[in-house]
């Protein structure tokens, strides 16, 4: 090609590309109908499309090769390229361009990511404001996704993953949340998925630049490794480049070794940063069982390690929580293939007994919600599940009220879940009817709406008693009532 051909291209190119999109001038929720408003570009959709597809193919050439006097590929798109993005000083720009995004990025991966870089670094990125999806997204197309792909696009080549996934983090911190599945978090997931990588970067690679993104942005990147640990999930393939061969022909197939070094090397990462936020440890607790022996030994060392009188009660409470839930499924269902050995369970069962909390609104307090899984052995039915619960309510109350009288009865139905639950195992229960005119006056006189239903159901409860019919006709005849 001649310069002045280079330079025709190149004049026109900047021209295509420089237009702002009409339809942006529009409120979003009309934008679909930009057409019927008049609100069209002056180029077509096919001669940008065009455009941005000979410039890609020019670059993905031989870096070195001359696509006109002293000038390569690679130098001729970048210029061009990185004059296009310099003007990029609105979202309303960048928004125009989205729908190419993916081909300039794969023309010129160094530009476009030192743009993506400098708007990220500002204190009002301009590219947050592409995240434009809280409207139906069947009338109605969010830019953020063009950019998206590029960044996936780049992804798949070793050279530029580490750039493409640390605006990958830095865009899921920004990312309001919308309708659309199309989010930051959900792309480095699919890059990184240890199964079913979306690069074709190598093991260690991955590893090394997972832990630049944990230090870089220390939340997404907890949130994203956590993600990568073993599940039962869907692999989806990210946007590959159309140009160049960084993906190859062959898909790659992750070897059982790779995956369980991935997982391992992960399990580290995640535990030198667990601290004592207990919404991250229930995570690592609940995949316990997927985990291979050694890294389940790991958890439970770090679990073993805590220093309770330094674990916020909150989070005291969460881990507790999450053990009883595993405990419970794996003495429930001990035979089943997915069952902890018994050397596991025993130690869940001694995590269990040592985070038990000494409060007995906390101790007991699950007792009286919607989801009650209780930790013990056999596989019953759900009328056996159901007796059991029963009996361990009423167990639990009956304790409550022998240590703490009717003070900590009223303690306890003013904070759990279902008070009606707990109003109907008091009454169900042995404990001493004399009890039962003073603690219905204080119930069902209350202004606390969960006292007064407890007493509700306590009066249903004393009802089902083998006496209780008599009961009830005493307590209507009594002369204080």
């Amino acid at each position: 090609l001649t310069s002045t051909e280079l330079r025709r291209f190149e004049e026109a190119f900047l021209r295509v590309f420089g237009e702002l999109d009409p339809a942006l001038d529009l409120p979003r929720e009309q934008r679909w109908m930009a057409a019927m408003h008049g609100k069209v570009r002056k180029f077509s959709f096919d001669l940008r499309r065009g455009m941005a597809e000979s410039i890609t193919t020019l670059a993905a050439q031989d870096e070195h090769a001359a696509v006109g006097p002293h000038v390569s590929g690679k130098e001729w798109a970048d210029r061009i390229i990185q004059q296009l993005l310099v003007n990029c000083t609105s979202w309303q720009m960048w928004a125009s361009l989205c729908d190419q995004l993916p081909l300039l990025a794969e023309a010129a991966p160094e530009p476009f990511l030192s743009a993506v870089d400098n708007d990220l670094s500002s204190d009002d990125p301009l590219l947050a404001k592409l995240f434009d999806d809280t409207i139906d997204p069947l009338f109605h197309r969010s830019p953020h996704t063009g950019l998206l792909w590029a960044l996936e696009t780049l992804a798949w080549s070793p050279q530029y993953l580490s750039d493409a996934a640390l605006a990958l983090a830095r865009l899921a911190r920004l990312d309001p949340g919308g309708r659309m599945a199309n989010r930051p978090k959900e792309s480095l997931r699919e890059i990184f998925l240890l199964w079913h990588p979306s690069t074709k970067s190598s093991l260690d690679r991955r590893l090394q630049v997972l832990k630049t993104v944990q230090q870089r942005e220390e939340v997404v990147g907890w949130h994203l490794l956590s993600r990568l640990l073993p599940d039962q999930g869907i692999a989806t393939s990210t946007h590959k480049p159309c140009r160049r061969d960084w993906a190859g022909d062959k898909e790659h197939t992750a070897t059982y070794g790779e995956i369980y070094r991935g997982t391992s090397e992960i399990l580290k990462m995640l535990l030198s940063t667990v601290g004592t936020d207990g919404s991250r440890w229930t995570v690592l607790i609940n995949v316990l069982d997927k985990l291979l022996p050694n890294d389940r030994n790991a958890v439970f060392d770090a679990l073993n390690k805590l220093d309770l009188n330094k674990l916020p009660e909150k989070e005291h409470i969460q881990v507790w929580a999450a053990v009883r839930h595993q405990l419970a499924r794996h003495l429930q269902f001990a035979e089943a293939e997915w069952a902890l050995p018994p050397e596991d369970v025993e130690k869940l069962q001694s995590l269990y007994l040592c985070f038990e909390p000494e409060d007995y609104t906390k101790k007991y307090g699950w007792l009286f919600s919607s989801r009650v899984e209780i930790p013990i052995a056999g596989n019953y039915n759900w009328q056996e599940r159901e007796e059991t619960i029963a009996k361990t309510r009423r167990e639990a109350v009956k304790t409550v009220f022998e240590t703490q009288g009717l003070d900590g009865i009223r303690t306890l139905a003013s904070e759990v879940e279902q008070p009606g639950e707990l109003g109907f195992s008091i009454g169900s229960s042995d404990i001493p009817h004399h009890i039962d005119a003073e603690f219905l006056n204080s119930a069902l006189g209350s202004p606390c709406p969960a006292l007064r239903n407890t007493g509700r159901s306590f009066l249903v409860g004393r009802s089902s008693l083998q006496d209780g019919q008599q009961w009830l006709k005493a307590l209507r005849d009594a002369p204080d009532w």
